[in-house]
């Protein structure tokens, strides 16, 4: 599923099967951390992508999701960060809630 059918085209507040919060204007994303986490975990409607994308992946979708999409936040992420983020076990996607 593209980006924009989760949080809209221009990182708005969506709802359809789930609700999808705003990406821009949203105080969460003014520190890297929370993105990195959900990027690479998961949570609620937002499945893990830790599994597909490597560091220098998910650091670039930080960056870019701190700087664009209406936001003009510093973008504050680092690749020693974005591998502190990720379990130290890698996720099971082969699970019932990810089915």
């Amino acid at each position: 599923m593209p980006a924009a059918a989760c949080n809209g085209p221009n990182g708005s507040e969506t709802i359809g099967a789930g609700k999808y919060p705003a990406l821009s204007g949203n105080p969460n994303l003014e520190y890297a951390g929370y993105a990195t986490y959900i990027i690479i975990n998961g949570q609620a409607a937002m499945p893990s992508l830790g599994h597909f994308l490597d560091d220098q992946q998910v650091l670039a979708i930080t960056d870019y999701i701190q700087t664009n999409l209406g936001n003009d936040y510093e973008a504050d992420g680092t690749l020693d960060a974005v591998a502190d983020a990720r379990p130290a076990e890698p996720v099971n996607q082969n699970t019932e809630e990810h089915e």
